[in-house]
């Protein structure tokens, strides 16, 4: 049995042999194969069948947003074959450490501003941060504010904090959702600026207010979706990879080619210098 580990796009070589010691440690090694995969390739590899066929063309281009709790991982593929459909890299995989825990960061930070750390103990805060994880998930800044549950001793109206719209939007979600507008037009323009469509998965990825400020930060024409299943589209595209490993007539998809992350060279003809060089070498 081979194991699929997925990891973010933007770990580094150490970061991932350190993951792979993990899993073999845990007991996934021995016998058992394990393999990485970026976290935007596999949401990829899943993905990739729900797109219209006016995106699924040969030569058409898609960026994958893959939004999570921690990390916001990006990477553009072409249509390289429809039948067999295959795909190949625009671009190699990039990121940041904008997902939705820098919400409930951003959201601790305005508590604390609000009525300072003395109130906000941790178990105030659990509470207040699972209220929330439900409030975050349908967010928009023409809907019902966020209203808390608070302690007498503040002598608020009805022991009630409610947080303005306009401070939940400027304050906590716009940052954000800035940075990640930012790493989209940054893979686009990698992408030559020729892309048909922004897919966005992962649990973060399903909000409706990121769509909205997607569709209106990106330039006109490129189709902004959020395809079903989304949530789980990288788990799913791990399985895909795995199969293709093992039999790549089981996968429903390939990857025709990748962008090189690394080249290596040597040194064979350098200008004499004699701070460096023996002079009965030279």
């Amino acid at each position: 049995m081979d194991v699929v580990v997925t990891v973010p796009a933007i770990w580094s070589n150490n970061a991932k042999q350190e993951t792979e010691n993990a899993a073999s440690l845990a007991g996934f090694g021995g016998e058992k194969k394990i393999k990485l995969i970026s976290e935007p390739e596999a949401a990829a590899l899943y993905t990739v069948k729900y797109l219209s066929p006016s995106v699924l063309q040969t030569g058409r281009r898609f960026l994958v947003c893959d939004a999570g709790g921690g990390t916001v991982d990006l990477i553009t593929y072409e249509v390289a074959k429809v039948q067999p459909l295959q795909m190949r890299e625009v671009t190699e995989g990039t990121g940041g450490k904008c997902g939705s825990s820098m919400l409930n960061m951003r959201f601790r930070r305005y508590l604390k501003q609000a009525h300072g750390d003395k109130y906000w103990t941790d178990e105030r805060l659990v509470i207040a941060l699972n209220d929330f994880e439900s409030f975050k998930k349908d967010f928009s800044p023409r809907g019902e504010p966020l209203t808390l549950k608070v302690d007498p001793s503040l002598g608020l109206r009805r022991n009630r904090f409610t947080i303005p719209q306009d401070d939940m939007r400027i304050k906590i979600w716009d940052p954000i959702m800035k940075d990640i507008i930012c790493l989209i037009n940054e893979q686009i323009s990698m992408a030559d600026d020729e892309v048909a469509a922004v897919v966005l998965v992962g649990g973060f990825g399903q909000n409706r207010y990121l769509k909205a400020r997607v569709r209106e930060a990106i330039i006109p024409g490129v189709r902004v979706l959020q395809p079903e299943n989304g949530v789980t589209a990288v788990v799913k595209g791990a399985v895909i990879y795995g199969l293709g490993n093992y039999q790549p007539a089981m996968a429903p998809v390939g990857i025709a080619s990748r962008v090189a992350r690394r080249s290596y060279g040597t040194c064979l003809l350098a200008r004499y210098d004699p701070s460096k060089h023996d002079r009965n070498e030279a």
